[in-house]
């Protein structure tokens, strides 16, 4: 057990045969940092996540992912969206540290998520594993402990701006999609 660097570019991940990706830096008020698009053309096969015994496409030909980094904060955003771009769930990791430089961007995985439905049902993951890596020595008390308020905080939070978030993505994804579809 190790944390994690994740890529904006998700390259590496042997499920996609072929995509399309765009990215572009973002400013509102309160959060600015880079967005990447990547569309799914071709997958080797769908991806299925289940939740509380409930299941869910997450992955399949003709798919979104929308990635969100912002900068200076301790989570980053994955929202599925299927082929008609219907927002499927929004998916927070919580971080260690984003790093924010164009497609380089990157961030460190603290391993607790936050998994967020589009009527705003809101599921905890992998707490298991932020107590295990607590206990491996993986991570130290302080990480721990910011991954915990992180997720308070999201989940505080959420409910009351689910809309906000929602023609946030919205709008970052039809601005990509322009974007790779002009490129």
């Amino acid at each position: 057990m190790e944390i994690k660097k994740k890529l904006i570019t998700r390259s590496g991940w042997l499920r996609i045969l072929e995509r399309r990706f765009a990215l572009s830096e973002f400013k509102y008020p309160s959060l600015s940092g880079v967005a990447a698009l990547m569309e799914l053309k071709k997958v080797r096969e769908p991806l299925i996540a289940e939740f509380r015994g409930e299941t869910l496409k997450i992955v399949d030909d003709g798919y979104f992912w929308l990635q969100i980094a912002p900068r200076g904060e301790n989570f980053w955003i994955t929202v599925m969206l299927d082929e008609g771009g219907n927002i499927l769930q929004y998916y927070f990791d919580i971080t260690e540290k984003n790093v924010i430089d164009g497609e380089s961007s990157h961030f460190y995985d603290l391993f607790l998520d936050l998994v967020t439905m589009p009527d705003v049902r809101l599921i905890t993951l992998d707490g298991d594993e932020l107590e295990e890596a607590l206990s491996e020595g993986v991570i130290n008390e302080a990480q721990y402990n910011k991954a915990w308020r992180v997720l308070s905080e999201l989940k505080e939070a959420i409910p009351s701006r689910s809309k906000e978030l929602e023609v946030f993505c919205k709008g970052l994804f039809e601005r990509l999609k322009e974007k790779m579809n002009t490129d």
